[in-house]
C-alpha cells in the first residue's frame, strides 16, 4: 500500500487546471494508472471517502479542500488478493451445492425461500465478481479467454435452468442443476483461475 498526502498548497499548485473534487480525484487515478496502481482509498480534509460521499462532494471546489490523502495499490496485488479470494468462495459454494440438494430432495420442495435464495445470490455474487475482475486479466494463457468464455456462458446458462426449475416446482431438476450442472460450472471456474500465473495462488 502506497500513501499519497497532498496539502493544500500543492492542490493549488499541482492541479491548477482542475476545478473540483472529481477533477482531482481522476488525474490522480490517471497518474496511478500509468504506473500500474489503483486508488484505494481516498480521505479529504482527514475524512474517509465512501463512493456516497464522492457522489455528494465530486463538485466540491478546491477552496473547500485543506487536503487529501489516496491510498493506492498495485493492480497485480489487488489482482491476486481478488482471485485468491474468489477461489476460496467457489470452493464453499460448491460445497453449499452439494448440501443444499440434498436438503432440496428432503423437503421435496423448490420453494424452500432460505435455500433457494442463499443460492441465487451467491451465484449472482460470482457472476459479478468475474466480470469486475475479467477486464484486470491479461490472457496468458493460449486458451485463457476462450476458457473464460466457455465457463461465462455456462454459468449464465446454468443460472437460467436454475430459475426455470423453481418457477415449474420441479424440486427434482433443481436439485439436480445444483449437484451437478452448478458444480461443475463452479469447478471449472476454479480450474480457469488457477491457469493465471500469480503467486497467491500457489
Amino acid at each position: 500500500m502506497e500513501v499519497i498526502k497532498i496539502s493544500k498548497t500543492a492542490i493549488a499548485t499541482d492541479f491548477t487546471q482542475c476545478n473540483s473534487l472529481k477533477e482531482i480525484i481522476a488525474k490522480l487515478e490517471d497518474q496511478l494508472s500509468q504506473k500500474g496502481r489503483v486508488i484505494c482509498r481516498v480521505h479529504v480534509n482527514g475524512m474517509p471517502l465512501t463512493e456516497d460521499d464522492e457522489q455528494r462532494f465530486a463538485e466540491s471546489k478546491l477552496a473547500e479542500i485543506s487536503d487529501i490523502e489516496v491510498e493506492s495499490e498495485e493492480i497485480e496485488h489487488l489482482v491476486a488478493s481478488s482471485m485468491k479470494s474468489l477461489v476460496s468462495f467457489i470452493e464453499e459454494l460448491k460445497e453449499d451445492c452439494v448440501q443444499t440438494a440434498e436438503k432440496i430432495r428432503a423437503s421435496k420442495s423448490p420453494k424452500n425461500e432460505n435455500l433457494v435464495s442463499g443460492v441465487f445470490k451467491n451465484v449472482q455474487w460470482i457472476i459479478s465478481a468475474l466480470q469486475a475482475l475479467r477486464p484486470q486479466l491479461d490472457p496468458v494463457a493460449d486458451d485463457f479467454a476462450e476458457r473464460w468464455l466457455t465457463n461465462e456462458t455456462h454459468m449464465v446458462h446454468t443460472a437460467r435452468e436454475l430459475a426455470a426449475a423453481v418457477d415449474s416446482d420441479d424440486y427434482m431438476l433443481l436439485a439436480d442443476v445444483l449437484e451437478y450442472e452448478l458444480y461443475n460450472s463452479l469447478d471449472k471456474w476454479r480450474e480457469t483461475l488457477r491457469l493465471y500465473p500469480t503467486a497467491a495462488l500457489t
